[in-house]
């Protein structure tokens, strides 16, 4: 070990937080390069709103679109919520890792198309609570957002609030999370004839970004579409 990586391992493990082996170098922080090269992108056939991956080549949307509609044009995330890439992500927001955004931002930016970052007039993060925001210090979606907005040169606006406390919508079934969410934003912001680009961490089945979008739609956008780090499958 060169004198540059130990006086790294002072301050960042020396195993990998997804395969507990010895991280040799300490290019991706917490995981080893093996894990975060492993990570899996979304590739092939994918839903033509949400990015699901679709097992006919034939078929343009997924079931979940098809049988409910969203608000939002489109979605696309970096990568799938698994291994390497749902570990860094544990790490920023249940941990406070705030190096791990830097290298969350740039694994965005090297997996989604630079043309969809151009598309935007403005750049719009997922609230969290005040209680949650409270705990955490910080939110993980506007950290990356405002990167963002800032790599590509977009105004950025952190004018959505969460209003409600919700239950993890991870647990719930869908009309579960529909009635979860339901009241849960607002913002007295007009969006008039903008196109917003919604930042979201991890996109399952897209109930918090529709209920979002709704809001934004009402005050004035023309179109709203989104991008997730991930995407659970």
């Amino acid at each position: 070990m060169n004198l540059l990586n130990g006086l790294i391992s002072l301050f960042y493990p020396t195993q990998c937080s997804n395969c507990q082996r010895y991280i040799k170098d300490f290019k991706y922080l917490y995981v080893c390069a093996n894990c975060f090269l492993s990570i899996k992108k979304l590739t092939g056939n994918v839903c033509s709103i949400c990015s699901k991956p679709i097992d006919s080549v034939f078929a343009d949307k997924c079931l979940e679109c098809l049988q409910n509609e969203k608000r939002f044009t489109k979605v696309k995330q970096a990568g799938i919520y698994d291994g390497a890439l749902k570990e860094l992500i544990h790490l920023l927001k249940f941990y406070g890792k705030r190096k791990v955004a830097d290298l969350l931002f740039k694994f965005i930016i090297e997996n989604i198309e630079s043309n969809y970052f151009l598309w935007p007039d403005v750049i719009v993060p997922v609230p969290l609570s005040k209680k949650v925001l409270g705990e955490r210090g910080f939110n993980q979606t506007e950290i990356i957002g405002k990167k963002i907005a800032k790599y590509f040169d977009k105004s950025f606006s952190n004018v959505i609030k969460k209003v409600k406390e919700t239950l993890p919508q991870n647990k719930l079934s869908r009309e579960e999370r529909l009635k979860n969410l339901k009241n849960a934003f607002s913002t007295d912001f007009s969006f008039k004839n903008k196109k917003v680009l919604l930042i979201d961490d991890v996109y399952t089945t897209g109930a918090t970004m529709n209920e979002i979008t709704k809001i934004i739609l009402n005050n004035g956008a023309t179109e709203v579409r989104g991008v997730a780090i991930a995407r659970s499958v």
